[in-house]
């Protein structure tokens, strides 16, 4: 992997759409330095992965969990990056053959120097770890120490969730959240923060007041417009809570950076947290990707 240097200190890590992919996984590495009215920082070599690691999959030689699972762990372990964001490790239930991704993760790579902090852990989210839910974050410890956490679930217009409304169709998702970690680099002798998330997906069926069937299109828009509403949270709660830290936002956005197509809903929500300038899409500095079995791009390493 080559390394680059930027003098920004926000960096936005996106996966894209990834609901008929089997397994994919990005790593960031390169040089990474804070931003200064007087002058740069000192520049700092870290490596970040985003790795949505799918529950299950429907079809493939890896669909079953228990085969997914080395894959995975083997997929961490050829890049072995500072920090990895995971996505979909969720609990052990029948939708996944009672396979518990989270206690396997945490097991498989605590003897290789990573500790971890997952989203249950948090107030904000005191249940299982579902599919939107399954929210973790390893560290090496050798590293960092772990100096503060914190998470929130997506809410709006007074909702337990986010309510998104389109040509008489509603919608409130309850089930995503996001997490962060705040860092302290013993090598460096810096502090940044890690944030994780997993914003919407269509629902699979929705009816309006009539018991009129939503169209796809109607669906697609709802998600678009709920992980918009997201994407926006998000961004506030990063300038809130990391200030004038480094950090670094992973996770599966669900969306596609298209910066040919301005009108493309898919990649709106993406657009509007880096056209702000709270987050710098890296997304134009990919030095490595990895792709498997539909010949699709899941993420990208930088």
């Amino acid at each position: 992997m080559k390394q680059y240097k930027r003098s920004v200190s926000i960096i936005c890590i996106f996966a894209l759409l990834i609901s008929c992919l089997s397994l994919g996984a990005t790593a960031l590495s390169g040089n990474m330095s804070k931003a200064n009215t007087d002058k740069e920082a000192p520049v700092h070599d870290i490596s970040v992965m985003t790795f949505n690691i799918l529950e299950r999959e429907s079809t493939g030689v890896y669909a079953l969990p228990n085969r997914r699972g080395p894959m995975a762990v083997k997929t961490i372990l050829e890049v072995m990056p500072d920090i990895v964001g995971i996505q979909e490790a969720a609990d052990a239930s029948s939708s996944n053959d009672n396979f518990d991704w989270n206690d396997y993760l945490i097991n498989a790579l605590k003897p290789f120097g990573y500790d971890c902090r997952y989203l249950t852990q948090e107030t904000a989210h005191p249940g299982k770890m579902t599919i939107g839910a399954g929210l973790m974050i390893f560290y090496k410890r050798d590293r960092f120490d772990l100096q503060d956490h914190g998470s929130a679930q997506y809410v709006s217009d007074g909702q337990q969730g986010t309510y998104a409304a389109y040509e008489g169709f509603s919608r409130v998702d309850n089930s995503r959240y996001y997490h962060w970690v705040k860092l302290y680099d013993k090598t460096k002798g810096f502090s940044l923060y890690t944030f994780n998330t997993h914003l919407s997906v269509p629902a699979g069926s929705l009816k309006n007041s009539a018991g009129v069937e939503a169209t796809s299109a109607q669906r697609t828009m709802l998600a678009n417009i709920t992980r918009t509403k997201q994407a926006a949270q998000l961004a506030q709660a990063i300038e809130k809570t990391a200030g004038d830290c480094p950090f670094f936002a992973t996770g599966d956005y669900n969306s596609s950076w298209n910066t040919s197509k301005k009108d493309d809903p898919n990649s709106y929500q993406l657009r509007k947290m880096t056209d702000s300038g709270t987050i710098a899409a890296a997304s134009d500095h990919a030095h490595y990707q990895i792709t498997y079995f539909y010949n699709s791009i899941i993420d990208h390493v930088f």
